[in-house]
């Protein structure tokens, strides 16, 4: 309706339709926002859509809906309801951050709201009741301190003064508001008092305003809860690897101390005990863990000790080779060596006569080859010490 009016370029409208007040009933209700703010966003929703380049189009469609009367249709069909701290049970002025201000549409016009909504909105507004008396009786259970920090109230005597007339030059009677006392004072004592009082105001005004702020937020339990747990699962990790590193560190020292020689413990000599002769010989060496673990025994009778497995390797690797005589056959280059022909010195001589004449013991010829008939080798006569 409103584009055909704006093409149409009709005059705006006077009154809000009746037929579209349902509709704002909807977009208003439980909303937080002020009159002026929801007006705007209502105005802006129901608008058709411009271009936002041309100027005299949109300049139309704002007119042709006067923001006044959305907001005379909002509140004809809601009301903003107060669901915090109201004045109805405090007296003073309330701070803002204690007022918690929701849209509700009015009971007669609950059955514009569809069904679903509509009872969902009727246990909303019963949480929101309950919530404003809980409320309620929260801040009546409070002192009287935190009542007034909470309302900023000041709880301040002063002093009022009033002319006595125009005989007393300058003389003013100061009315003391708790005892009820009238005290006459000169004009350079009054003057000090004033100051006084307003450097007294002053002091109490900041204290005022610092101890007057916004209340701390409710922590939710759950998140509490949650933030709790997560911080103790973390806390549970780091003493873990604490752990883990410490055990770590304790099995390095256990193996390093294993295989690592006991230092020997210094003795103090003193100057008047002597030590005995040859103690420095006859010190004890130090021993290590596997020494100390590992002690010396006396072998059985009829065992036998196995060798340990150094033995073995060495054994394996070095063979003993004394008394054993090692010859080198080198054969390399025989055959290029020339055969050598032996020549017969005495060939016509016998081995027995040659024996006869050499005297035993010497031999001062090489012996005469064999002969190949071996015939005459056997008919030689014996040759001995007793021939």
């Amino acid at each position: 309706m409103l584009e055909q009016r704006v093409q149409r370029n009709d005059s705006p409208l006077a009154t809000f339709p009746e037929q579209f007040k349902p509709l704002v009933a909807k977009l208003v209700h439980e909303s937080d926002k002020t009159l002026q703010a929801l007006s705007k966003h209502i105005h802006n929703e129901l608008l058709p859509t411009q271009d936002d380049d041309d100027d005299e189009q949109c300049t139309a469609a704002h007119n042709a809906l006067p923001i006044e009367l959305v907001e005379k249709a909002i509140t004809s069909v809601c009301s903003r309801n107060n669901f915090g701290l109201s004045g109805s049970f405090v007296s003073g002025k309330i701070p803002a951050s204690w007022h918690v201000w929701r849209w509700e549409v009015k009971d007669k016009h609950l059955d514009w709201l569809p069904k679903a909504a509509k009872e969902k909105a009727a246990s909303r507004s019963a949480e929101r009741l309950q919530a404003r008396e809980d409320v309620k009786s929260l801040f009546e259970s409070l002192p009287a301190g935190d009542k007034d920090s909470i309302l900023g109230v000041k709880n301040t005597n002063k002093l009022v003064t009033k002319d006595i007339g125009a005989n007393t030059k300058g003389s003013k009677d100061i009315i003391d508001v708790d005892s009820g006392h009238v005290v006459n004072q000169s004009p350079s004592k009054s003057k000090k008092q004033k100051e006084k009082e307003t450097s007294e105001n002053i002091a109490e005004d900041v204290e005022g305003k610092r101890s007057v702020g916004r209340p701390k937020k409710a922590v939710d339990p759950e998140k509490a809860a949650k933030e709790k747990e997560k911080q103790e699962k973390k806390n549970a990790k780091v003493e873990k690897e604490k752990k883990q590193q410490e055990a770590q560190s304790k099995s390095r020292s256990l193996l390093a101390n294993f295989f690592k020689p006991k230092a020997a413990t210094p003795t103090k000599s003193t100057s008047g005990s002597k030590s005995p002769a040859g103690s420095s010989s006859t010190a004890l060496k130090a021993q290590s863990d596997f020494e100390r673990t590992f002690k010396p025994f006396t072998l059985k009778k009829g065992a036998e000790l196995a060798p340990s497995p150094w033995e073995r390797y060495h054994r394996r690797r070095s063979p003993d080779l004394k008394g054993k005589t090692v010859i080198v056959i080198d054969d390399e280059g025989d055959s290029q060596c020339p055969d050598i022909e032996m020549s017969d010195v005495r060939g016509d001589r016998e081995v027995g006569q040659m024996s006869r004449e050499v005297p035993s013991g010497s031999i001062s010829h090489p012996l005469t080859p064999a002969k190949e008939n071996p015939s005459e080798i056997r008919g030689a006569p014996n040759v001995g010490p007793n021939s």
